[in-house]
């Protein structure tokens, strides 16, 4: 049972909270990383840029799920392929 050993209401909100914040504090660290790396590097800031804005030009402006997959860079970025960002000065290896 998920909340085994957790009597009481407060108890299982409490549990259910740390599972949520637990799940969060992970995409806040990588949103963090990902920021704070195109902040030191503004040529793949600029790059993701032109990416996702050509992106969304090809999707008539509308943001949704299909968009986000087309953009490789992004992906690397997320995924924090930070050898890809902080090693290649050139976009040759993307």
């Amino acid at each position: 049972m998920l909340f085994a050993g957790y009597e009481g209401l407060e108890n299982k909100a409490a549990a259910a909270f740390q599972m949520l914040l637990a799940g969060s504090e992970t995409s806040a660290t990588t949103i963090t990383f990902a920021l704070y790396e195109l902040a030191r590097q503004p040529e793949y800031q600029d790059r993701l840029r032109f990416e996702i804005n050509k992106a969304l030009a090809d999707n008539n402006g509308v943001p949704d799920y299909d968009v986000n997959s087309k953009i490789e860079f992004l992906d690397l970025v997320v995924k924090g392929k930070k050898t890809c960002l902080i090693n290649n000065n050139d976009y040759s290896a993307f």
